[in-house]
Order: structure tokens, then sequence, then C-alpha cells
């Protein structure tokens, strides 16, 4: 019997006034010291907590952004930021949406959403969201130290041309 597979992306939830908010865990274009209208919108809404660190996963770099790919070790990890999303659940439609991660069945989807166990210092494990790179990562070159905002400055200064 096929195992049915669940589609986060297209999940909605009601939320009553108080409960806890979704944590979402970003590691490529939507962190802290990228500016783009998605990234704006995500710190101009949502509360920032801080860097982390998910375990479990390797970044690969697609070209314009990274790709979160699971992996069995879990010393492998992605560095990025978490934020608490408001609770009414706009903000991550739109963010599903630049994802490509919106569960139009008529689009393949390039990502898709789930929980992980994410850690911001010594704060113990935390419950967020993470998109996942939905399609096989080929030969695509990882991310050293899974650190997508480091990679991209190392890339604009370009190597080091000291002579010694």
């Amino acid at each position: 019997m096929p195992k049915r597979v669940w589609n986060a992306c297209r999940m909605r939830r009601r939320k009553s006034p108080g409960q806890v908010t979704d944590l979402l865990f970003v590691y490529g274009t939507l962190r802290v010291g990228f500016e783009n209208a998605f990234a704006r919108r995500l710190h101009l809404e949502a509360e920032y907590l801080g860097a982390a660190v998910a375990a479990g996963g390797v970044l690969v770099d697609l070209g314009w952004y990274p790709g979160f790919v699971p992996v069995a070790n879990e010393r492998a990890t992605v560095r990025g930021d978490l934020f608490r999303l408001p609770a009414n659940g706009k903000l991550l439609s739109l963010l599903d949406e630049y994802e490509g991660c919106s569960g139009n069945p008529a689009n393949p989807e390039e990502y898709r959403r789930e929980r992980r166990q994410v850690r911001r210092g010594n704060a113990g494990s935390e419950t967020a969201l993470i998109y996942i790179l939905n399609r096989p990562a080929g030969n695509f070159p990882v991310v050293p130290d899974g650190d997508y905002l480091a990679y991209q400055r190392s890339k604009q200064r370009g190597p080091d041309l000291r002579a010694d």
C-alpha cells in the first residue's frame, strides 16, 4: 500500500488568540543580511529570535539561492535565523509562494515545508518550520559550513590574492 505524502504547504491551521505561533527557520535569501522584498517583509512582520542551527542537513548552491537537503549525518549542520511568525498565517502564505511551496498541483513545487528541530545557542532544541528542497540536489555545489550568508559574502570578496 503506498504511503500517503502529507504536503505541509497546503496545511492551514486556525489559531486561537494567545496560541503559540509557528517558528520559521530560514537559511538563505530570507536571512538577516539579505535585502530583498520578501526578506524585508519577514524582518518587519515576524519576531526575530536569533541565529540558529539545524542538524542533519546540508545546503546546496542552486545558483541564485540555496536548498536544504536532509542527510543522515546529524553532525552536518545548516546555519540560519529563527523567527516567530504572526498568528494570522498571511506572512507564511506569502513566503510559501516565494519559496515555491504553494500547493498548486499544476506546478511542481520546488520546496516542501517540514517541522524540524533547530537549536539557538544554549536555549535547547525547538521545533520550527523549514523549507526543504523537493527535487534531487544533482551536482550542485555544497555550501561550506552550511552558512549561505558567509558563502555569499566570500563570493563577493573573491579569492584572497595577497602575495606571501
